[in-house]
């Protein structure tokens, strides 16, 4: 029978082994990624398994574990408590009568163990074969499943941890070498996942309320075992940002109401970002900066024929054309109108005509055209 001491770290897992009361040990394979101060569920799935776990389904198995985090020494103690499977749509558990241990270090300042990660699992494995049996049993009766296939925890099944010659190569751990005669381990090595986190810039964040530009960036973990991205977080601000700006020379339309007497410049948003410039916007108009505008009549922008005129009265109404100017620019208002308060005199000119002979009277008049 055989026990171990394992130390981990986020890195590289490697130490030494201390020996303690006998026990036996399992190897397995992390499912999920788990972060040893959040106090999440562990689960692991059996590997190493031989025919007949393989046979019997235990490789559709997985353990779980719950974990107690020391922060002054960065060890944790991962205490395997029960197995697990999925059976016809539900899942089941069964407890072990006592759990596995896993004792981990960590190097550094992580704080979580890598999904398949390989770790050691240390204890009474007779005791994770009985939870089995149990679990089978349970959906014999709760899901009518036929389970007339069991393990047995008797010593002399070779189900249970043994090699040698009698085996039959069944042993519970598949292709293991001759350790049962080895009353000692002195050293051994055992590599975890190298996870390199790496630093990617975003798409600026635009905050309109606040009037800034953020720059923003995200962090990527990649394992370097098989170069694939574990984890990828959330974009955050990285703390430089820009003020927002209004172009208000960027070519918008100015947009007259005539209803109001106001006009409204419109302009572009933008920031500058270290030295360029950035686009944040088409054109827009804020109707709270719109502003009035002076109204001038030109005259000589409509001819007589657009007067109206009063001859008995001898006055007209002239015609004019209504603008503006803003920033040096005309804008016309109107087409050419009237308006009957504003009057002008009504020219006259005197025109020669010809005599008028009066032969009765044997006279003759002078004649003028007005």
């Amino acid at each position: 029978m055989r026990k171990l001491f394992v130390l981990l770290s986020s890195v590289a897992l490697s130490s030494s082994l201390a020996m303690a009361a006998t026990t036996d040990y399992i190897n397995v394979k992390t499912i999920n990624q788990y972060d040893v101060k959040e106090g999440d569920v562990l689960s692991a799935s059996l590997i190493d398994l031989s025919p007949k776990a393989i046979e019997i389904g235990l490789r559709d198995a997985e353990i779980l574990a719950d974990a107690n985090y020391n922060e002054k020494d960065k060890t944790v103690t991962i205490k395997w408590h029960s197995i697990a499977k999925l059976v016809k749509g539900t899942k089941l558990s069964e407890n072990f009568s006592e759990p596995l241990i896993t004792v981990a270090k960590f190097s550094n300042e992580s704080s979580t163990i890598q999904a398949r990660q390989k770790l050691v699992a240390t204890g009474d494995v007779e005791g994770v074969v009985d939870a089995y049996n149990r679990l089978l049993k349970k959906a014999e009766e709760e899901l009518n499943v036929d389970n007339s296939k069991s393990l047995e925890t008797s010593s002399e099944n070779d189900f249970t941890n043994k090699s040698g010659s009698d085996s039959s190569g069944g042993g519970y751990l598949s292709g293991q070498d001759d350790m049962t005669d080895k009353n000692d381990i002195s050293d051994v090595e055992v590599k975890t996942d190298e996870i390199v986190e790496s630093v990617e810039k975003c798409s600026l964040r635009v905050d309109i309320e606040n009037g800034i530009v953020n720059e923003q960036e995200r962090t990527i973990k990649t394992s370097t075992n098989t170069g694939s991205v574990v984890e990828v977080s959330s974009c955050a601000n990285s703390g430089q940002s820009y003020p927002i700006r209004q172009d208000f020379e960027a070519g918008c339309s100015l947009q007259l109401d005539k209803s109001t007497g106001q006009y409204n410049k419109g302009y572009k948003l933008y920031a500058m970002v270290e030295g360029s410039r950035y686009a944040i916007s088409d054109c827009e108009w804020d109707e709270a900066k719109k502003i009035n505008y002076h109204v001038q009549l030109d005259y000589e922008a409509c001819s007589f024929d657009y007067a109206v005129a009063n001859a008995t009265e001898g006055f007209y109404n002239p015609a004019f054309v209504k603008y503006t100017v803003i920033d040096g620019k005309r804008y016309n208002i109107s087409e050419c109108e009237t308006e009957p308060t504003i009057k002008k005199d009504l020219p006259t000119e005197l025109e020669q005509c010809d005599y008028r002979t009066d032969f009765i009277d044997n006279k003759a008049f002078e004649q003028k055209n007005y």
